[in-house]
């Protein structure tokens, strides 16, 4: 069960499409119907304010000049309903509910996490719960290992299937400034042993 869960995708499949449809709901619960004043007054500032939040994230980005394909139009619709369940948390604490205002504090965080999981469907990073799992936890990688166990391998003549992900440390000579562990990938074709040269002597 354990293992099932790790390897639930975070790109494709239901896990991203159920956090988002939870997250709206739990946003138009934080909303609510309120008072005349909330909803011609207060709601409308607030959907300007969210929607001004995606189009000042969308200049930045493309002040980047980000290359690759462009972000999915779901991207700017988290972030300008983060901004508006921000809105929501502060302007509408006053007089609401207890329950509501319970609502509105777990609303903002489900909105950025729904817009990192967009962030995550454009780019690719963490593929599955158990990737972004250890790299937020600093476990190590799927099929990491280490240089000690690549050169027992080579010794044995063992080629791993899906190859193999070691760490490595590259000097900052050049750079001048410190940086974290480099991680290499070794595919399986890495460990194939070197073929001698017809004449050649090995």
């Amino acid at each position: 069960m354990r293992h099932h869960i790790s390897q639930l995708s975070l790109i494709h499949g239901w896990l991203p499409v159920a956090v988002q449809l939870f997250t709206a709901v739990m946003l138009v619960c934080a909303i609510g119907w309120r008072s005349r004043r909330w909803r011609a007054l207060w709601l409308p500032v607030m959907l300007v304010g969210g929607m001004g939040l995606a189009v000042w994230t969308h200049w930045y980005i493309g002040s980047l000049r980000v290359a690759g394909d462009p972000a999915p139009p779901v991207l700017w619709i988290w972030i300008a309903a983060s901004g508006l369940a921000f809105g929501v948390l502060v302007a509408g604490w006053r007089g609401a509910r207890w329950w509501r205002r319970g609502v509105a504090l777990v609303a903002v965080p489900l909105c950025v996490f729904s817009a990192a999981l967009a962030i995550n469907q454009w780019v690719g990073y963490f593929p599955t719960v158990h990737t972004a799992y250890n790299q937020l936890t600093g476990g190590p990688l799927p099929e990491q290992t280490d240089r000690v166990t690549v050169t027992a391998m080579q010794l044995a003549g063992t080629r791993p299937v899906k190859g193999v992900v070691v760490p490595v440390t590259i000097p900052a000579d050049a750079s001048k400034f410190p940086h974290r562990g480099e991680l290499v990938y070794l595919p399986p074709a890495w460990f194939a042993p070197a073929i001698p040269r017809p004449g050649c002597r090995r």
